[in-house]
């Protein structure tokens, strides 16, 4: 059911047990916020799926205005208070895709579901049709699905070479998403960084296992004041967070730094 709240009065509302509505608010600071109140309950299921990780919504209700803005499809799902782009720390993109996938089905919704491999992150609608795509970089492309790993054969193994495996990964990765001092500020509204794309609240979980490596040296980089501002940022603070042009360069040298090198080339050390 399309419900319209209002920010100032509904926002503090939790709609299911992990959401609350400001969360689906435009990012432009309107008001007024369209939801379809079956979404909230498609990332309920979709969360469970992927072991009750926090679930980041970066993107829910678009005004028209904010969307074109943005360089939203004039019909996008946004507008309509359907859908929202999705980020679960510590599970892969591939993965809370196929969570969506089998929580549509439950609901019993045709839905869209659309992979952004190179940005890190899925959207999920409720639309009445089904769709599901795939966004490498250069626009959706439509696709029927997600391929699931087959299981190992009880065959005997060849022998693997897993720092050259590792190595030509990293390559490929690399290649396909950014540098070690990789610094986006406004990537999908909130920063985005390092080899790997960190984003949001990834970003600032990176930087901050960066400044614990080598606090002293961190801090001769970056300053006192975002030295501060890091360490002292609370879990989800930098979900909307897009940093200036002199912060930018200070990030960008801090990963780019022995130690900001170090923790990406092994980032669950």
């Amino acid at each position: 059911m399309l419900k319209t709240y209002s920010l100032i009065k509904d926002g503090s509302t939790q709609i299911t047990p992990h959401f609350k509505i400001r969360e689906f608010a435009c990012q432009d600071g309107s008001d007024s916020i369209k939801l379809d109140t079956r979404l909230p309950e498609l990332l309920e299921r979709i969360r469970a799926a992927c072991g009750n990780k926090p679930l980041v919504i970066n993107s829910g209700y678009r005004t028209q205005t904010h969307n074109a803005k943005n360089g939203g499809a004039a019909n996008s799902q946004h507008v309509h208070g359907t859908a929202a782009d999705i980020v679960i720390s510590g599970v892969a993109p591939l993965t809370v895709a196929k969570a969506a996938e089998t929580a549509l089905s439950a609901l019993g919704i045709p839905g869209g579901v659309c992979l952004y491999t190179k940005k890190n992150f899925v959207h999920v609608d409720v639309r009445p049709t089904k769709w599901r795509a795939e966004d490498r970089g250069n626009g959706a492309v439509n696709v029927s699905g997600w391929a699931t790993p087959v299981a190992p054969t009880q065959t005997k193994k060849a022998a693997v070479d897993v720092t050259a495996i590792a190595k030509q990964a990293l390559q490929i990765i690399t290649n396909n998403e950014g540098k070690y001092d990789t610094c986006v500020p406004n990537d999908n509204g909130a920063l985005s960084i390092g080899i790997f794309g960190w984003h949001a609240s990834r970003a600032l979980d990176l930087c901050k296992r960066v400044i614990n490596r080598s606090p002293a040296n961190v801090k001769a980089i970056i300053g006192e004041a975002l030295h501060k501002a890091i360490t002292g940022a609370a879990n989800g603070a930098w979900n909307t967070y897009k940093p200036a042009a002199r912060e930018k360069g200070l990030i960008s040298a801090l990963i780019n730094s022995p130690d900001g090198r170090a923790v990406q080339d092994c980032p669950t050390a």
